[in-house]
């Protein structure tokens, strides 16, 4: 925290990714700004795959850093796998893990296929314990939700809070329970899935890069 503390205060400007994030440097920088994670748009737009198997998916992408995560519901998706046997889960990561009640998908993550690999899917996952560590995070795992067109169920950590509620575009669950009752809700509910997809493919433009960099641009020149 120290060189924190020191490359704050001899900072002009700081550029946070959310609030939490700006909070801890205005204490040591008068002039902070927020401005969130973005993605290419277009990236997605590009994409024009679907699959025709009745199969519904749930979908986590990430990292092996990050895929403990997802294990922490592990129970909730064996449940679902029992009840639903027409729903698999993708993976899109470096590493993987197995399901005994629920086939899964295991896509190694690539810059070139991302889009496509979540476009095909139906329900995106972003379950977080909450903890310093995790209030920090930008929840850019949601955007790439949003961005394929797909309502995602969060855990009310940090800007997973405000994406979910501002984007009108998915749920959010706390408790193993809810998030039971949440992913059979959208599995149950087609129609609801496509106007929460809407609803977040419209949210994401915002996050696009060209509209942040204008954004990143204005900062910079202002402050010159």
């Amino acid at each position: 925290f120290k060189l924190f503390r020191r490359a704050a205060k001899m900072a002009d400007v700081v550029i946070a990714g959310n609030e939490y994030l700006a909070g801890h440097a205005r204490r040591f920088c008068r002039n902070v700004y927020i401005l969130p994670t973005g993605l290419d748009i277009k990236a997605f737009e590009k994409v024009k795959t679907y699959n025709n198997d009745n199969k519904i998916r749930l979908v986590w992408i990430g990292s092996r850093i990050t895929l403990r995560y997802l294990e922490g519901i592990k129970d909730v998706l064996e449940d679902t796998g029992k009840q639903n046997p027409n729903v698999v889960l993708r993976i899109i990561a470096d590493e993987f893990f197995d399901l005994n009640n629920m086939a899964v998908e295991k896509k190694t993550w690539s810059l070139n296929s991302e889009a496509e690999d979540l476009m095909q899917c139906d329900i995106g996952l972003a379950p977080l314990p909450d903890d310093r560590y995790t209030q920090g995070k930008c929840g850019f795992k949601i955007l790439q939700y949003f961005a394929a067109g797909l309502p995602a169920i969060a855990s009310p950590v940090g800007v997973n809070v405000d994406f979910i509620r501002n984007s009108r575009a998915g749920a959010l669950a706390q408790t193993k329970q809810q998030w039971r009752d949440e992913i059979a809700n959208m599995i149950q509910n087609a129609s609801l899935r496509s106007q929460l997809g809407q609803n977040a493919r419209r949210f994401a433009e915002q996050f696009d890069l060209a509209v942040l960099a204008r954004q990143f641009c204005s900062i910079i020149k202002s402050n010159i």
